[in-house]
C-alpha cells in the first residue's frame, strides 16, 4: 500500500472518532515509522520488513477497512481459518465468540478458537468443507449480540465475571469470623448461588435443548453487562457487522498453501487469547508448521500452488489397470468411464463384457461410457435415453432405484476422487451432464466434507471471473504438501548414488570432516551400537577411519569409566554351536560396542541360554562370576585353580557365546592377538605396551549382567530412532545386515505413529528402493542440497566390507560383497568402483592410471594411504650402488611390488 494508517488508527472507519488523513510515505520507510512511534532504527526496520513480507505473501495487508479471511490446511489434514482483523482484542472475541457458536450450531462441532488485538484464528475439522465466502454472512447485525450472549454462557468468562460479582455483592463472603475463606470455598459457594439463580448454566446437557432462556436477576444481567461491555465491545462490534453488510468493511477470502507472516503470531497465540477451555497441549494450532524465516522471495505468492504439484496428484490418483479385475473395480469407482479415456484398458475389457462383469452404454448423443454391470440401475436413472450392449441382467438383491440427484452425486463422487482440479464445466462436459446438475452435485459432495471449491490451476481465474474449481479435499491437501516443497525437482526422490554419498559425510568417513577426540568417539560408537562386527575389526578399520588422531586410550578410558560396554547382543543358537567343539572369540567372532545406558533396549527380548554349550573350564569360570560378581584375572585364577592358558581359553569361549565381557576393550584386543604382544593391525595406533594375552588388564563380569531387557515398545522405539540416526533414511533392504534389529512388520507400525505425530517424514526419497521409507527432516535436506549440487568429485573413500556402510547389492545393482573382515571396497561419487574380494583386487569402473596404483595399495594393506612411491623410467642412466644392509629388498616383497604393479 502507498499509505500507512497512523498508529491510534484501530477501528474501521465508521468506528474512528475525527481525525487527520494518514501521511503519505516518505522515501524512507524506517525513518517514517521512527518519527511517528519514537522506535530505534533496527525495530522500525524490522517491522517494515514484516509487513512487507505479508504484503508479497498474499498480495495486500489486512487494514480495518479491509479484512482479510486467511484458510490452510495444517499437519493433521484439517484447515485453519484466520481472520486478519487489526480491530482490538475486544472486538475479536466478540466476533469469535459469535462465530464459534456459529459455527456448532451450523455443523454440530464444537472448535478450537483465540482471539488477540490483531485477528481471530478458527481451527476448522477434516469434516468441514465450505467456501470462505459463506462466513461473510453467516453474522448479521440482528441476530449477533444474541449468539455472542449463548456462547458467553458457555466460556470460562461468565463464570469469572459471576464471582466478581457476587463477592462485591457481598453474597458470598471473603472474610468470615475473622478470617478469610478459603478460595475452594468461595468458588464452592458461588456454584452453588449460581445453581440457584441460573440453574441452566449448570444443568445436564442432556436434559436441555434449545437456547439458554437468561433470567432477569440483577446479578445475572450484571455478569451479562460486564461481559459484553467490559471484557468485549459489543456496541462496536455490532457497529462492524453493520458495516460489513453495507460494504464500507471489505472482507477478502484467500487460500494459502502454508500460514501467511501475519498468521504466526495468532498461530502461536498464548493461553489467555483462547476462547475454549481446550489446554495449550491439545491446540490444533500446533499441527500448523510455520517458516523459520520470513525472507520476502521464500514467501512470494503463498496462494499459488505449483502446476506440477497438481499435475503429479493427478497422475497418482489416476487408477492404475493391469488385469480385468483391475479395470472392474475403476469402473465400479468411476460409475461411468467417457470411452476415449478408457482406450488404453480396452484389452481387458472384453474379458469383463463375455463374463457379464462390464457393458458399454450409449447416450442418445452417441457418446459411449464404460460401465461396471453392478452400476447399470445407478447409470439408468441418471442417463434416460441409453442402451446397453450387451445387456445387463442383475439379481433382485442387486436392483436398486436411484433417484436422479443421488445418481449425480454418486457420480461426481466417484469422478472427482480420480482426477485434479477441474470446474463443474469440465466435469459436466465429460460425462454428458448438465453444467447446473454437476454444480448441485458438487455442492452436495462440498457440505458433507469430500469436495473443495476454489481457484486452484490459476489465480487469474479469479480475476476474470471463471467459474470456481473443484477437488476433492484429499487431493487438495496433498497438493498443498507438494507444493510447500516448491519445484517438481525437490518431490523426485535422490538416486541411490547420493544417498551413499550422504552417508560417507554422516558417518565422518569423508574429506576432513572426521570427528575428534574422546567425546567424537562416543559419538561414533553411540551411532553405530546394536551392529555387531568381527572383534577384529572395530578399531583398525571402522573407528579408526571416522576419527582423525585416533587413539585406543581414548576407547580404553571409555571403558573404564563405564560408559561403554562390549559384547554379543545375540548369543549363538545352541544348533550352531553343536559338533563345532568349544566356541573361542576369534577376529571372526561378532560383537558389539554401545553405551551402557543404552543396553536394556538393545538386548533381544528373550535371551537364548547358551551356558549348556560351554566347556567344563568355561563352567568353573562362569559359575565363579555369578557367586562373587565381577573379578579380575588372576582373581578368577585364583578361585578356579585353572592354568592361565586353561582361564584364557574359558574366558574366550564364553565371551564368543556371549556370557561374559570385560571393562576394558584391551581384553578384546590382547585376545584378538592370539598371544602376540600387539596385533598387527593396530601397531600403528598404540603409543603403550599392552599387557599379555594371558594377563589381559580389566574385570570379567556376566553378561548382560543384571540388565533386564525393555518392554517391547519402549524397545521397538529406541530401535527406530537408532536406524534413523544411523541411516538417516530408513526402509526394508538395510535391515539385511542388522541382526540384532526387531524384525520390520514391527518397527514399521511404530515409525508410522513417529510420522503421525511429526517426528519423521514418510513417502519416497530414495530411488530404485522399494517399500515404505521413512527419514529424519535433517536428512531430507541433505540429500537433496547434496543432488542439487551434482558435483563429480576424484575424492574416494576406503571402508571395510564389514562397516554397515558396505551397502553394495543393496543400494545398487550387482553382486553383494561379502561382509567379511578381509574384505574392503573403494567408493566415489557414491558409486563402488574396486573393491577386494578374498584376497583378489576387482575393478568395476574404469579408474585413472595413478589413482588406480593409489586404490591398490590402499585396498592391499586395508587403509587409506595418499601417495605411492613411483620407480625411475628405466632409460635413464644410473649408477649402481649396493644398498646398505637395511634397505635391501627381499625376494618375497619383490614379489609383492611386481603384483602391485611397483
Amino acid at each position: 500500500d502507498s499509505t500507512l494508517p497512523a498508529p491510534h488508527s484501530a477501528l474501521p472507519s465508521s468506528l474512528q472518532p475525527p481525525a487527520p488523513s494518514p501521511q503519505p510515505l516518505a522515501s524512507d520507510p524506517v525513518a517514517w515509522l521512527q518519527h511517528e512511534t519514537g522506535c530505534d532504527a533496527l525495530a522500525a526496520e524490522q517491522a517494515v520488513r514484516y509487513v512487507a513480507a505479508q504484503r508479497a505473501a498474499v498480495g495486500m495487508v489486512p487494514t480495518c477497512d479491509r479484512i482479510l479471511f486467511e484458510r490452510f490446511f495444517d499437519e493433521s489434514g484439517g484447515m485453519q481459518l484466520v481472520i486478519h482483523a487489526p480491530l482490538g482484542a475486544r472486538i475479536n472475541k466478540a466476533w469469535g465468540l459469535a462465530l464459534r457458536k456459529r459455527f456448532c450450531r451450523s455443523f454440530d462441532f464444537e472448535l478450537q478458537a483465540a482471539a488477540d488485538d490483531n485477528g481471530v484464528v478458527l481451527s476448522l475439522s477434516p469434516q468441514h468443507s465450505f467456501p470462505i465466502e459463506s462466513l461473510f454472512s453467516m453474522l448479521q447485525p440482528n441476530n449477533g449480540q444474541y449468539l455472542l450472549e449463548q456462547a458467553i454462557l458457555a466460556v470460562p468468562m461468565f463464570q469469572v465475571r459471576w464471582r466478581w460479582n457476587i463477592t462485591r455483592a457481598l453474597a458470598v463472603l471473603r472474610m468470615q469470623n475473622g478470617k478469610r475463606v478459603p478460595p475452594y470455598l468461595q468458588k464452592f459457594r458461588s456454584q452453588d448461588l449460581l445453581a440457584a439463580t441460573f440453574p441452566e448454566t449448570v444443568g445436564c446437557l442432556e436434559n436441555h435443548h434449545g437456547d439458554v432462556v437468561i433470567p432477569s436477576h440483577p446479578l445475572v444481567r450484571q455478569t451479562m453487562q460486564d461481559c459484553l461491555r467490559e471484557a468485549m465491545d459489543v456496541d462496536r462490534w455490532l457497529v462492524l457487522l453493520e458495516d460489513i453488510q453495507a460494504g464500507r468493511v471489505e472482507l477478502v477470502p484467500i487460500e494459502t498453501r502454508e500460514p501467511s507472516p501475519f498468521s504466526h503470531q495468532l498461530l502461536n497465540a498464548n493461553p489467555y487469547a483462547f476462547l475454549d477451555d481446550a489446554p495449550l497441549e491439545e491446540r490444533r494450532t500446533r499441527a500448523v508448521n510455520t517458516r523459520r524465516s520470513l525472507a520476502i522471495d521464500e514467501v512470494q505468492d503463498l496462494a499459488r500452488l505449483d502446476p506440477l504439484a497438481i499435475a503429479q496428484v493427478a497422475e497418482e490418483a489416476w487408477p492404475l489397470v493391469r488385469d480385468a479385475d483391475e479395470l472392474h473395480d475403476a469402473l465400479m469407482n468411476f460409475v461411468v468411464l467417457p470411452e476415449d479415456e478408457g482406450k488404453p484398458w480396452s484389452e481387458w475389457l472384453l474379458p469383463l463384457t463375455r463374463a457379464g462383469r462390464a457393458s458399454v452404454v450409449t447416450l442418445a448423443d452417441s457418446a459411449r461410457f464404460w460401465i461396471a454391470a453392478e452400476r447399470w440401475p445407478l447409470v439408468r436413472a441418471v442417463y434416460r435415453e441409453t442402451t446397453c450392449s450387451p445387456p445387463v441382467a442383475l439379481p433382485p438383491a442387486l436392483e436398486k432405484e436411484w433417484s436422479g440427484s443421488d445418481g449425480w452425486v454418486e457420480i461426481l463422487r466417484g469422478q472427482i476422487q480420480c482426477r485434479g482440479p477441474h470446474t463443474a464445466a469440465e466435469l459436466g462436459e465429460k460425462l454428458h451432464l448438465a453444467e447446473s446438475h454437476a454444480f448441485a452435485a458438487l455442492e452436495s459432495l462440498e457440505g458433507s466434507g469430500i469436495a473443495m471449491r476454489g481457484r486452484f490451476r490459476s489465480q487469474e481465474a479469479e480475476v476474470k471471473g471463471q467459474n470456481v474449481e473443484w477437488c476433492e479435499r484429499r487431493l487438495l491437501a496433498r497438493i498443498h504438501r507438494l507444493t510447500l516443497d516448491g519445484l517438481r525437482r525437490r518431490i523426485e526422490p535422490v538416486p541411490p548414488e547420493t544417498y551413499w554419498q550422504y552417508l560417507l559425510a554422516h558417518h565422518h568417513l569423508v574429506g576432513d570432516g572426521q570427528r575428534q577426540g574422546e567425546l567424537g568417539l562416543r559419538e561414533a560408537i553411540a551411532q553405530l551400537q546394536g551392529f555387531e562386527l568381527p572383534a577384529g575389526v572395530w578399531e583398525s578399520k571402522v573407528l579408526a577411519p571416522r576419527l582423525a588422531q585416533y587413539d585406543p586410550q581414548a576407547l580404553d578410558h571409555l571403558f573404564l569409566a563405564g560408559e561403554l560396554v562390549w559384547g554379543r547382543l545375540r548369543p549363538p543358537k545352541r544348533d550352531e554351536e553343536a559338533g563345532k567343539g568349544m566356541a573361542a572369540l576369534t577376529r571372526n567372532m561378532p560383537i558389539s560396542l554401545a553405551l551402557r545406558e543404552d543396553l536394556p533396549w538393545l538386548l533381544a527380548p528373550e535371551r537364548i541360554d547358551v551356558a549348556a554349550c560351554a566347556g567344563s573350564a568355561a563352567q568353573e569360570a562362569l559359575n565363579a562370576l555369578r557367586c562373587k560378581g565381577a573379578l579380575f584375572f588372576q582373581d578368577l585364577k585364583s578361585l578356579t585353580g585353572l592354568l592361565p592358558s586353561q582361564l584364557e581359553e574359558a574366558l574366550r569361549e564364553l565371551a564368543a557365546l556371549g556370557l561374559v565381557s570385560s571393562d576394558t576393550f584391551a581384553t578384546v584386543r590382547a585376545i584378538d592377538g592370539g598371544g602376540k604382544r600387539v596385533p598387527a593391525s593396530m601397531r600403528k595406533y598404540l603409543k603403550t605396551k599392552v599387557h599379555r594375552a594371558s594377563s589381559p588388564i580389566g574385570r570379567w563380569s556376566l553378561f548382560p549382567g543384571s540388565v533386564d531387557p525393555a518392554e517391547r515398545e519402549l524397545q521397538l522405539d529406541r530401535w527406530c530412532r537408532q536406524l534413523l540416526s544411523r541411516y538417516g533414511v530408513l526402509f526394508r533392504d538395510l535391515l539385511a545386515r542388522e541382526a540384532s534389529a526387531p524384525p520390520w512388520w514391527e518397527m514399521v507400525r511404530v515409525l508410522r505413529r513417529m510420522e503421525l505425530r511429526g517426528e519423521v517424514r514418510g513417502g519416497r526419497f530414495i530411488a530404485r528402493v522399494g517399500g515404505e521409507q521413512f527419514a529424519l527432516e535433517t536428512a531430507v535436506a541433505k540429500l537433496r542440497n547434496l543432488r542439487d549440487q551434482q558435483t563429480v568429485s576424484t575424492e574416494w573413500t576406503l571402508i571395510s566390507a564389514a562397516d554397515p556402510l558396505n551397502l553394495s547389492g543393496i543400494l545398487a545393482p550387482g553382486n553383494r560383497i561379502p561382509a567379511m573382515h578381509k574384505n574392503s571396497l573403494i567408493v566415489q561419487n557414491g558409486a563402488c568402483v574396486a573393491a577386494k574380494i578374498a584376497g583378489r583386487i576387482e575393478f568395476f569402473a574404469e579408474v585413472a592410471q595413478a589413482e588406480q596404483l593409489l586404490m591398490r595399495k590402499s585396498l592391499q594393506i586395508g587403509r587409506r594411504v595418499r601417495s605411492v612411491p613411483v620407480p625411475a623410467p628405466v632409460d635413464e642412466p644410473h649408477v649402481f650402488r649396493r644398498p646398505p644392509r637395511a634397505a635391501r629388498i627381499d625376494e618375497t616383497q619383490l614379489n609383492s611390488r611386481r603384483r602391485l604393479g611397483l
